[in-house]
């Protein structure tokens, strides 16, 4: 399955083949992420969707690594923030909040949930400057990486 960039995301290199033993692996987590994703919107000074991303091998997921699949330079500014402070403000629930934003809010817990639930050693990536690509990325028990990417405008 080829992966394409969209919205000025780069493509990861190395998606998963697919071989019998990682399909059902991938596919559980590959397609609950996608559901879970689907049509939420990353809010900054732009709004940008999510999308799913797979590597098959079993390196050691490291800032240097991490550029290496995502075809950028090895000195790009990289940042590691926390799962938790990363979605610290998607997951909160304000008093004023409307039906559709508590929904939201509630998408957020539920994905948040399952990448802990799904994945080991959760790491997320803010890559670049200003227009920043996130990647969201975890480990299954096969090895193999799975994760989220996303986009970020900070002026």
């Amino acid at each position: 399955m080829e992966l394409t960039p969209t919205r000025g995301l780069t493509a990861p290199r190395h998606p998963i083949p697919p071989s019998p033993r990682v399909m059902k692996d991938r596919f559980s987590i590959f397609d609950r992420l996608h559901q879970l994703s689907s049509n939420l919107l990353w809010m900054s000074e732009t709004d940008a969707p999510f999308e799913v991303f797979a590597w098959s091998d079993g390196e050691e997921m490291t800032p240097k690594n991490l550029l290496q699949k995502i075809d950028r330079a090895l000195d790009t500014t990289v940042k590691m923030v926390d799962l938790d402070k990363f979605f610290k403000n998607a997951i909160a629930e304000q008093d004023w909040y409307d039906e559709e934003e508590r929904q939201t809010a509630q998408r957020y817990r539920s994905l948040v949930e399952t990448l802990k639930q799904s994945l080991s050693k959760i790491k997320v990536y803010q890559v670049g400057q200003t227009e920043i690509d996130v990647y969201i990325v975890g480990q299954l028990p096969s090895g193999n990486w799975v994760g989220l990417s996303t986009k970020v405008v900070e002026t």
